[in-house]
Parts: C-alpha cells; structure tokens; sequence
C-alpha cells in the first residue's frame, strides 16, 4: 500500500505486457492501481478522469508477480478492454474497448 497525491498518482507508468501473440497489453494506472477505502470513509474519487484530489490517497496494486510462472491481473486490469475466455481452446482473445465512467 502506497500513498498518493494526484500529481503523484499522474506520474506513475503504464505498465505494458506482451503477449505471446504480440499483443501489447497497455495497462494504465486507473487500471493497475486500486483506491484503499478506510473503514467509514464515504469519499471516492474516479482517477480515470483527471479531476484529481487534494492530500493524499492509499493506493495498492493490482498486478501480482509472486507466482512461480507468470503473473495474476486483477479485474481491474481488464478496464478499457473486452476479454473473451476460450477455456476450452486454452486462449484469451483481448481488445480494446471504449470505456465511459458513470
């Protein structure tokens, strides 16, 4: 867990993972990073809008490289992209999508 101001949150990278394919998986901070709610603390904020905040927010990633092949994205990973799962051919089809917040 890391804390954040939004100038901060606005400078960490994309972090991109290339596929066997050669599929370049771009994942954005809004994407990667997820926002640590307090017990009681009532306030969000959208960090893929830009509107920013003021202080500081806690922040933990969302992309775990502690297995022993590989790596786990969480389901935030998959914002701004259409994932179809082909359990049985053993394959993942990825593309992009255009996303609005609510």
């Amino acid at each position: 867990m890391q804390s954040y101001t939004f100038e901060q949150f606005q400078l960490l990278p994309n972090v991109t993972i290339e596929l066997s394919s050669g599929y370049k998986w771009v994942i954005q901070p809004h994407a990667h990073m997820e926002e640590v709610k307090l017990e009681g603390d009532k306030n969000t904020v959208d960090t893929r809008t830009g509107s920013g905040w003021s202080g500081t927010l806690k922040f933990v990633s969302r992309i775990y490289l502690e297995e022993s092949e590989g790596a786990v994205l969480g389901s935030n990973a998959m914002i701004d992209h259409d994932i179809l799962f082909d359990v049985e051919h053993k394959m993942v089809g990825i593309a992009k999508a255009r996303c609005e917040p609510d």
